[in-house]
């Protein structure tokens, strides 16, 4: 048996942790713009990069046999496509969400493009790197290919900093993101080197992410100065937030030991992370509908704090209900069989 990789639970728990963060700070942001609202929603910016690494990482490093492409993808298919067809129409059902009535024609859509709920976008993206794996392993996984998939998304994410109006500016679209992908797949036969020159350069990383973040910071901050808004001064797809999130992997990797609780906590949120990315939304509009009647401003430390703890506790509490009726549900429908 493989030996479990700490730093990918870390990784992923961390990834959680941060989309519930970035969520929740935008929420302050749409009542006011504060320093403390850009910078806990720019500093989780490296969550949806870190999970497309994570993706290619654990399909370069899994050994598990395929009898061909077909069952490949059905099987990665299998992992995430029933709970995101369940939690797709949870999210459009008309209430407590205000959305359309739910007809079939409605349901397929926001299947297909994610839209039921703002994250689920992320859903459509992984499909296409799973249904492009065999092709990115072929022509990618070299170092030529990582390279040239840098420069791809590099360039794309570029071109929607100066050219706003880019049809290319959709964070479904997998190229904006090919090179977190790819550098999952790149690393996964070096990993071991990889490390172990990353702990070499420790403090040469750690500089190098402070710079990225306060970089990154300076220029959100800057582009709302000029008027930009905030989807487009807090976006994803921008460079900076590449190179941040470069140096967060990287620093992440860089450390030697980690305390047990802190590898059981992470392990914990590692494995229901994917669910959690499914409910929290649901949870976060659930608890700003009786925070209203509280009269705190959600522009405050107050919300914050409230509303993360908040999402993370029911969220996990519906994540276990969820397991634990979908399992007996299963065992009696087998039983009955």
């Amino acid at each position: 048996m493989p030996k479990r990789i700490i730093e990918m639970d870390i990784l992923r728990g961390l990834a959680i942790l941060g989309v519930i963060t970035g969520h929740v700070a935008a929420e302050t942001l749409y009542v006011k713009t504060t320093f403390l609202g850009i910078f806990f929603n720019q500093v989780i910016r490296f969550a949806v990069p870190v999970y497309i690494f994570l993706s290619g990482l654990g399909l370069g490093l899994s050994k598990r046999p395929y009898s061909g492409y077909i069952d490949f993808v059905g099987q990665r298919l299998r992992k995430i496509i029933p709970l995101y067809s369940l939690w797709t129409a949870i999210y459009l059902f008309p209430l407590p969400f205000g959305g359309p009535i739910l007809s079939l024609k409605t349901y397929c859509k926001a299947v297909f493009t994610g839209n039921a709920s703002y994250q689920l976008y992320f859903v459509p993206l992984i499909i296409q790197f799973y249904l492009l794996f065999p092709l990115l392993r072929r022509y990618f996984q070299a170092s030529s290919g990582l390279v040239l998939s840098f420069f791809i998304t590099l360039a794309l994410q570029a071109s929607h900093v100066y050219l706003p109006k880019s049809l290319l500016a959709d964070q479904r679209f997998f190229l904006n993101w090919l090179f977190f992908f790819v550098l999952g797949l790149w690393c996964a036969p070096r990993l071991a080197t990889w490390q172990r020159e990353l702990q070499s350069r420790r403090p040469v990383i750690f500089t190098t992410f402070l710079l990225c973040l306060t970089g990154m910071l300076l220029e959100a901050k800057t582009n709302l100065a000029a008027g930009k808004g905030l989807v487009y001064s807090l976006s994803n797809i921008r460079p900076s937030v590449m190179l941040y999130s470069l140096a967060f992997g990287a620093l992440v990797f860089t450390c030697q030991s980690w305390p047990k609780g802190f590898i059981s906590f992470f392990r914990f949120l590692s494995g229901i992370s994917y669910e959690l990315f499914l409910v929290h939304v649901f949870v976060l509009v659930e608890f700003n509908a009786l925070f209203i009647h509280i009269g705190i401003s959600k522009a405050t430390l107050t919300y914050g704090f409230l509303a993360f703890f908040a999402v993370l506790v029911f969220s996990t509490g519906i994540v276990l209900v969820q397991r634990y009726l979908l399992n007996n549900i299963f065992q009696l429908i087998f039983l009955k069989l």
